[in-house]
């Protein structure tokens, strides 16, 4: 016997409604920050409805930014965003273990509009910044070069963001034939 798991269009589509209602409905409980100015695409990332953890991606072209706020603390932040991207294949072994054991260079950065003191990693490949701020940790993670003028700033409108993401399932769904 085979049982199918893979739910209709209609029922996939009233499951995600009530994923952005329920990201809609936990928007204020922390903050979600993105890259002022930012002049490619940002949508939403991994979003924990309970705690603070929020991302927002920003694409252009092949370069991808994720701005990440969580309750942990910053360099704990930065270990597990590490351990993500060694374990994802991402990043070259050699060069994240150059990474892993290279100290933090202080950074300064505009974080709403206030100036406010980081720490970044660096490798070849991979940048992660990270700092507190109103409470919460802030990790900023990047392949490339680190943006020399980083400012961030607080999302106070979730529904363009929603919709960039709702059309980056359409069409993933598309492309694999779910819809």
């Amino acid at each position: 016997m085979q049982v199918d798991h893979t739910l209709s269009s209609d029922e996939f589509w009233a499951r995600y409604a009530q994923f952005e209602d329920r990201m809609r409905g936990s928007f204020d409980a922390a903050p979600v920050l993105q890259i002022a100015g930012w002049p490619g695409e940002r949508l939403l990332g991994e979003w924990d409805y309970e705690g603070a953890a929020r991302a927002v991606v920003h694409r252009r072209g092949d370069r991808e930014i994720t701005v990440r706020t969580s309750d942990g603390e910053p360099e704990w932040a930065v270990r597990q965003q590490w351990l993500h991207t060694m374990l994802s294949g991402s990043g070259g072994s050699r060069d994240l273990s150059r990474f892993a054991l290279q100290p933090p260079v202080p950074a300064a950065i505009r974080v709403d509009d206030r100036e406010a003191h980081a720490q970044l990693w660096q490798s070849a490949q991979h940048w992660h910044l990270s700092l507190r701020h109103d409470g919460y940790t802030v990790l900023a993670s990047g392949d490339e070069e680190f943006p020399a003028l980083l400012a961030l700033e607080r999302i106070t409108d979730l529904e363009p963001l929603l919709a960039a993401r709702r059309r980056e399932v359409e069409a993933k769904r598309r492309s694999t034939g779910l819809d």
